[in-house]
């Protein structure tokens, strides 16, 4: 069955960032992907009443600007095995009205990394324009919950904190 109102909006990657910021011992780090893909289908976009929204963040679009790092990264994360990150929105909760353009957004989600599935609660700020929707927040999330063994280096002499912080402004556009 398909919403003949329903409306859909797909990612534009080279507008949009995730960044994954993290802890270790000796110092603070960051990941950042721009490469990645999505999609937005609102069957409302007045009440901004969202029907699906999925991404896929290729695992090793993940990057540092240091080739050891990321080398970690991509071994915790078994690149081999799993080619991409995923998100899907599984129930919009509410999706209060901050002005006539902009929205606070409650949902549940499903995130999946290295094939481990999970439920979660995800809040983002929806703004709404002409041309394109851009979506932004923030959410912790601890590696250990997905199997991802926190990444360390240098012999174990650097070990990095469990808990992450996922920073994501992404924005998409009317499918031409």
């Amino acid at each position: 069955y398909q919403n003949s109102n329903a409306q859909s909006f797909e990612l534009v990657p080279a507008e949009s960032k995730i960044t994954v910021f993290g802890t270790s011992n000796l110092h603070d780090w960051t990941v950042t992907s721009n490469s990645f893909s999505g999609f937005i289908v609102f069957d409302n976009l007045a009440t901004c009443e969202i029907e699906n929204l999925e991404l896929e963040v290729p695992s090793t679009s993940l990057k540092s600007g240091k080739k050891g790092m990321d080398k970690n990264t991509y071994k915790a994360l078994n690149t081999d095995d799993f080619t991409n990150i995923s998100f899907a929105l599984k129930k919009l909760n509410s999706a209060a009205p901050i002005d006539a353009t902009s929205f606070n957004v409650d949902s549940e989600g499903r995130l999946t990394i290295i094939g481990n599935s999970k439920a979660i609660p995800v809040k983002f700020k929806i703004i709404v324009s002409n041309e394109s929707i851009c979506i932004e927040g923030s959410k912790k999330i601890k590696m250990t919950e997905y199997g991802v063994e926190p990444p360390k280096a240098l012999f174990g002499t650097i070990t990095t904190g469990d808990e992450v912080k996922i920073d994501y402004k992404l924005i998409f556009k009317t499918k031409q």
